[in-house]
């Protein structure tokens, strides 16, 4: 421990240092108090300092005020050294801040049982110091920390005219590794990963954990833009190679939100919320990837926020709709089932796409809420149509998020009793993605709905993960040919040979195929030739609201000649 004894007269000051150097500890001497507190203010290995009470320009005491006043992270014990005796004086050095106080002429027995109790002292504060400014698991700076750093540096860089980068690092789908291996091995995946970034930065940088997967990084002393992007590559270059933990190989990815003082901010707050816009936008964009700030993100952001904020209230507001799409059946034209499609008409933002809010419901989870609504409804609406006399199946979109619902099955069965629906008027459709995360756990919950009378079709088959081998597995009753590949029909030679295979491979295992996305004359002939059960789209019907719907001249709805035979 570095010791600093302040004290004027030099005999005291000689044998204070004999008997602390005798004891181990690291030794500075200052000759007057404005000395003393010099080396304070500029050596931050000071942890303990005797102070002589009177001394040449700033007295002890005054020196113990200044440091009081200090504050910051670093804990300075203070022991006054003085011939003053009386009790008033010794409580004017305690409320000056004093940790000790020793009377001269003092006995070295007396000295180092208080230096003694300093040490521990100084050590539970130099812990506590640590367990408040560092992540426990990774040994990074914690986020209180990583603001002072920030701070600190934003100081510098505006005196010396420099750039603060500050970056926000998301690790991309770590969830799945603590839930499918362990909270254990993502512990010990974090700590590797910390290490590893760590070693590709600069000393004078600042790498934090903020909690979770998430870290951030405080780059000083920047020119350019460049230069942070160079920073950014280096951080997902040192992540490609695998991680080995607990016998497993674990590949991880990266999105990085950039931002550089002054150029996007002039504060900490602007700069902590731009780095985060960035990273969000990097993630929505194409993960494993980093991306600079610009005004643009920020709009992006308010607009996205602004939206979510509707959407939570979308469905008390009545904003929510289900238009309906038929499903014709190729061999006779008839129409065998209709897909409820969620709507949303907002009085400021309009009708608002899909795309712009289903991925953003299921990031925040309304799509728990939302999904729920859709079903009831759908169930509603298929009882509905059986009272008249079309018993009509409705299909509905399942998300991953409404998949992994521990009480996804439950609430399913409860809406189904609630609302009077038979179960074998209710079809959901799965993406074969979805599937494929979890396949044993989804298979076993797929299970669960055939129990019910629910059948399942897979949306969007032979786009993202490919199900081909566990296909015969799953108690599905269809797939739906993704629409990228109905699209392609006349465009591409090689794409109907690649649907007939589709087709072909779905009618062995028992299984019915349906297109989607029918848009012309072309492709409907194509798929009859490949022998498709079922097709839907705009050619043969648009979506509308189930009162709009006439299934007596479902017909009606197609250009003239659409459903014939080709």
């Amino acid at each position: 421990m570095k010791v600093l004894v302040a004290e004027d007269n030099t005999v005291i000051q000689s044998l204070l240092v004999n008997l602390l150097a005798k004891w181990k500890y690291e030794v500075v001497v200052a000759r007057s108090g404005d000395e003393a507190w010099r080396l304070l203010e500029d050596d931050q290995d000071i942890r303990l300092a005797i102070l002589d009470w009177m001394m040449p320009g700033l007295e002890g005491i005054e020196v113990c005020r200044k440091v009081r006043a200090l504050g910051g992270q670093r804990y300075v014990y203070v022991i006054l050294l003085s011939a003053r005796s009386e009790q008033e004086d010794i409580v004017a050095a305690l409320e000056a801040g004093a940790d000790d106080y020793i009377t001269k002429p003092f006995h070295a027995g007396e000295l180092r049982a208080r230096m003694r109790s300093a040490a521990r002292v100084v050590q539970l504060e130099t812990d506590l110091a640590r367990q408040a400014h560092y992540d426990a698991l990774t040994g990074l700076p914690n986020r209180v920390l990583l603001a002072d750093r920030l701070d600190q540096a934003l100081h510098f860089a505006s005196r010396h005219s420099e750039r603060v980068g500050f970056f926000y690092i998301d690790l991309d789908r770590f969830k799945t590794i603590n839930d499918s291996l362990g909270h254990g091995v993502g512990d010990s995946l974090l700590q590797a990963l910390a290490m590893r970034l760590k070693s590709c930065l600069r000393d004078c940088d600042t790498l934090a954990r903020l909690g979770g997967d998430e870290f951030a990084l405080v780059a000083v002393g920047l020119k350019t833009g460049e230069e942070a992007e160079l920073i950014s590559a280096r951080m997902l270059a040192s992540l490609e190679a695998p991680f080995e933990i607990d016998g497993h190989q674990l590949h991880v990815t990266a999105s990085i939100g950039v931002t550089l003082f002054p150029d996007d901010g002039a504060d900490m707050d602007s700069l902590q919320q731009n780095a985060d816009a960035a990273m969000y936008d990097s993630k929505r964009r194409n993960r494993n990837g980093f991306q600079l700030f610009h005004s643009g993100i920020r709009q992006e952001s308010r607009n996205r926020f602004d939206i979510e904020q509707k959407l939570a209230r979308a469905l008390d507001a009545g904003e929510m709709s289900l238009h309906y799409q038929p499903v014709f059946r190729l061999a006779d034209n008839s129409v065998t089932a209709a897909e409820a499609l969620l709507r949303w008409n907002n009085p400021v933002l309009g009708s608002v796409p899909t795309r712009g809010f289903i991925p953003l419901a299921e990031e925040t989870g309304h799509i728990v809420p939302l999904g729920a609504w859709v079903l009831a409804e759908a169930c509603r609406q298929a009882r509905l149509w059986a009272g008249r006399g079309a018993a009509l199946p409705v299909t509905v979109n399942v998300s991953a998020v409404q998949l992994a619902q521990p009480d996804f099955v439950s609430t399913l069965r409860r809406t189904l009793r609630e609302t009077g629906a038979d179960s074998r008027l209710l079809k959901l459709e799965v993406t074969e993605t979805v599937l494929m995360r979890d396949c044993e756990k989804a298979a076993a919950t797929l299970e669960e709905l055939r129990a019910l009378g629910i059948g399942v079709w897979i949306d969007e088959f032979g786009v993202g993960y490919s199900c081909f081998g566990y296909l015969h597995r799953l108690p599905v009753n269809a797939i739906k040919i993704a629409s990228g590949f109905v699209q392609e029909i006349g465009k591409h030679p090689g794409v109907l040979p690649l649907i007939r295979g589709i087709v072909t491979l779905a009618h062995s295992l028992g299984l019915e195929t349906v297109a989607e996305a029918v848009e012309t004359e072309q492709q409907l002939a194509a798929l009859r030739t490949v022998a498709c059960d079922y097709a839907q789209g705009f050619l043969l019907a648009r979506p509308r609201p189930a009162e709009d719907l006439d299934w007596d001249a479902c017909r009606l709805l197609a250009p003239e000649g659409a459903l014939d035979a080709a």
